[in-house]
Order: C-alpha cells, then structure tokens, then sequence
C-alpha cells in the first residue's frame, strides 16, 4: 500500500520544515510548494489526501488558492489553513470557500499530528463509504436486472399458456359442435378450420405428454367435424378459406384480438377479412351485427340438418 501523501503550501521554509519534522515519523510522503501557484500544480499531479495551505503567501495567496480549485465534500482530499491570530475574517471565508479546518501560529507538532491523523482517517473513510455505495449500487443493478429479466420470462410463459388455453378452447368447442351435428369423413373441411388450432398447439406445446393430448383431441376431431365451414363454403358469398375461418371464430365468440393470436396474424388482418365478409354478405351498408348474422345462418344450417 502506497504512502498517503501531504503537501504543505508555505512560503516560508521554518513552517515547511516544521511540519515535515512532526510528519515524518507518522508515514505519510510530504511534499512541498512555496506558493499558491505551484500547489495547484502538485495537487493535480501528486494527489494528496491532506493539504497544509498557508493563508498568506505572495503570488497567490490561501484564498486565491481554494478560490481557484473550489474544494467539495466529496474531494479526495482535505484542506487546513496555516494562519496567524487576528485572520478571524480569512478563517471564516476559507471555510465557506471549502477549507476543513485550520492551525494557528506558533505551531504545536502534537496539534499537527493529530489533526493530519483526523483528517487522514476521515478521508479514508469517505474513500471505503463511496467503494461501498459503489459496489451496492452495482449489486442493485445487477438484481433488478436479474428481475427484469424473470419477470419478462414469466411474461413470456402467462402469454405461451393463455394462447395454450385459447387453442384449446376453441378445439374442444369445435368438438361439442360437431357431436350435435352430422357425422362426417370432410377431410377438407378438417384442414380448413382445425389444422391451424392443432399446428399453433404443436408450436407452443413440445413435450411428449403435451403432444399426446393434441393427437387424442385430433384423433375425436377426424370420427366428428363441423358442418358450418363446409356448409358456409358451399354458400354464394365466394369466401376464401381465411375468411371462412374468421367468420367460425366470429362464431364462437372470440374478439378480433383474440381471433389474431389464433391465427397467428396482426388484429388488422382479422379486422380487413370481418369488413370482406360483411361486404361478401351484404352487410357493408346495413346496421346488422356480423356476429349476429353467422349465428343465424348457423341456426338455419342446424334446422336444415335436423330436418
């Protein structure tokens, strides 16, 4: 560990020898200047942790000096002004200007030991307080964001689960529909409107139990199948498939947005095939609900079935 320096600001070399003479025993490094000037120019280069300034001195005096580097709290060293009796005046603007404390003339070797110990030690301690906030606030970074990154991931899995749910919620309602309908082998019908729900679920569930649920829900799926997509198809509107599927999520219930996480495409994608199948159903310039329209033509595909 290297030697905690000391520079002494004096113009005369009696002060300058005396307070080297009680220093010199104590391990610190002393360091001399003989005008404010050239202090300046030592506390740059040499960085001391304590400074003996002389408040009077040619060339540049104490004041013009802590004018000049404007000390704070936080320095990395200390400030004490050498003064005479009678600089009551001086001593108070040289604390407001930063100065930490003072020694009077004649000078007390003990005096000066005692206050380079204190302000030494109080330096050191400032020094181990700011590694400490340094090294907390370091550690708080890293925590949080440890925790951001945890809470994104928990994110990432709710969204997973919830489009987990939706997919199979929709399956398991295409299943009830199907059981009150005709039985029938559509394949096509089956590639239309199921196998995008299936495929999602292969995309977000990988394990084997988690697959094994999708083949049995498929294998229930291929024996029954719902007869409003392959019936609405079979209509005059001209659907494309994209729009077949929208309007049997309509069907169901889902919102645009959840319409959107089924089919893996943006909220304005399901919102321009709704404004397609209103125009394809002569809705475009009437006020009748699209929902409430499928849903009839669902009721009278039913009829027709149980006639």
């Amino acid at each position: 560990m290297s030697m905690p320096k000391v520079l002494i600001i004096d113009d005369e070399a009696a002060v300058r020898n005396a307070i080297s003479k009680a220093l010199k025993n104590e391990g610190y490094k002393i360091i001399f200047a003989e005008d404010g000037q050239q202090g300046i120019e030592l506390m740059e280069t040499e960085k001391p942790i304590l400074v003996f300034l002389d408040l009077k001195m040619p060339v540049m005096d104490g004041i013009a000096v802590l004018e000049k580097v404007r000390p704070q709290h936080d320095d990395p060293y200390s400030i004490v002004i050498i003064t005479a009796h009678g600089d009551d005046k001086d001593i108070q603007k040289c604390y407001k200007l930063g100065a930490a404390n003072f020694l009077r003339k004649p000078l007390s070797m003990t005096e000066i030991c005692s206050l380079a110990k204190s302000c030494v030690d109080k330096k050191n301690i400032e020094r181990e307080l700011a590694q400490h906030r340094d090294n907390l606030e370091a550690l708080v970074a890293q925590k949080t964001a440890k925790i951001k990154e945890q809470m994104k991931e928990l994110k990432d899995k709710s969204k997973t689960l919830n489009s987990a749910n939706m997919s199979l919620r929709i399956l398991i309602k295409q299943l009830s529909d199907a059981q009150n309908e005709e039985r029938t082998a559509n394949l096509p019908n089956l590639k239309e409107l199921v196998l995008p729900n299936k495929e999602q679920l292969e995309a977000i569930l990988s394990s084997p139990s988690e697959r094994s649920y999708i083949e049995n829900i498929m294998l229930n799926l291929n024996r029954v199948t719902s007869t409003f997509s392959k019936k609405l198809s079979q209509m005059n509107y001209g659907l494309s498939p994209k729009e077949i599927q929208v309007a049997d999520l309509i069907r169901i219930g889902l919102s645009n947005k959840e319409s959107a996480l089924q089919m893996n495409v943006t909220k304005s994608t399901v919102e321009f095939h709704r404004d397609n199948l209103r125009k394809k159903m002569g809705l475009k310039h009437k006020k009748k609900n699209l929902r409430a329209f499928i849903l009839a033509l669902d009721a009278t595909f039913q009829e027709k079935a149980n006639a």
